[in-house]
């Protein structure tokens, strides 16, 4: 098991009788990225604040390395790089010298550094673009350079593929990914698409109303998902008419496409598919599948999901 280096122990945010975050507890583990999943105002910016310092707990613990954040922030700080929205860039300076500014507030002035920090994210260093004319994602991709300029053992990302097309996302994912699986560092991420934080995350934690409601690796929850049976067949009814007399399974979904969508666990799906055949059914397409991370996500929040229309 990897060493726990960002741990919250019931952390607690209340605004008067408004709980944005209630008693969460998180486990990052060292060399690994941590995806922190929810919706928007789920109380994911709330807890990476508490997490640098930014705005104190209302009841609870943030440590980083070990130490806690409100009583060692000074010497935890200079182990972290984040984005956390926007920071204060100068408009009328462009990326390049925001960086410089940024840098010598450190007490680093390697022109090199800036440079080679930029190429990293997909800046040009001598673009003469000022920050004001900047659109959100090379915003985005400004932030994370500032984040990373110190080269921090831990990074903290707020939403960082804002902003960005798909072909910027593909880019940041990858970068990401270098940076953990190249660099080492250890990352927390934060994101309200699920596809993203699947594909880039080691480690899954689900914030719904402000509580934790689920806390896996993703193999671990790999294994919670739903697995199902999904087929094409020449006969939609004549496939429900079996299961429902042969296999008393009456929860399943016919798709737009003409599928079937079977979640029926104790159904062996050679067999299934030789009482199709032998009912005169033909079996164009027939494998097993996994519930997608969204309609996991959407089931353990309680949501509606608009692509599960069960018929029981």
């Amino acid at each position: 098991m990897s060493e726990t280096v960002i741990e919250t122990i019931s952390l607690t945010k209340a605004y008067g009788s408004q709980i944005s975050v209630d008693h969460i507890n998180l486990h990052v583990r060292r060399g690994t990225i941590y995806g922190l999943l929810g919706r928007n105002g789920a109380g994911k910016t709330t807890t990476m604040k508490m997490l640098l310092g930014l705005i104190t707990p209302t009841d609870g613990q943030a440590l980083v390395l070990g130490k806690d954040i409100q009583k060692e922030r000074k010497k935890i700080l200079p182990h972290i790089g984040a984005s956390i929205e926007t920071p204060g860039f100068y408009a009328n300076l462009t990326g390049r010298e925001n960086l410089q500014i940024f840098s010598e507030y450190s007490g680093r002035k390697d022109s090199a550094e800036i440079k080679s920090v930029l190429e990293q994210i997909g800046l040009s260093h001598t673009d003469k673009k000022i920050f004001s004319q900047y659109s959100l994602g090379m915003k985005q991709r400004l932030a994370i350079a500032c984040a990373i300029m110190h080269n921090p053992d831990i990074l903290v990302l707020d939403e960082p593929t804002n902003g960005l097309d798909p072909i910027g996302i593909s880019e940041m994912r990858a970068f990401i990914k270098n940076l953990c699986e190249k660099q080492g560092k250890t990352i927390l991420i934060s994101s309200h698409i699920l596809q993203e934080i699947e594909m880039l995350a080691d480690d899954i934690g689900i914030i719904d109303q402000g509580k934790l409601i689920e806390e896996s690796s993703k193999e671990e929850l790999s294994i919670k998902r739903e697995k199902y049976i999904k087929i094409k067949v020449s006969d939609t009814d004549g496939v429900v008419k079996i299961l429902r007399d042969q296999y008393q399974s009456p929860r399943y979904k016919l798709s737009t496409k003409g599928e079937l969508l079977i979640y029926d666990s104790k159904i062996n799906i050679e067999e299934f598919i030789r009482d199709l055949i032998m009912a005169g059914i033909s079996v164009r397409e027939a494998g097993v599948k996994e519930e997608k991370l969204e309609s996991y996500f959407i089931r353990v929040t309680g949501g509606v999901d608009i692509d599960q229309d069960f018929h029981e």
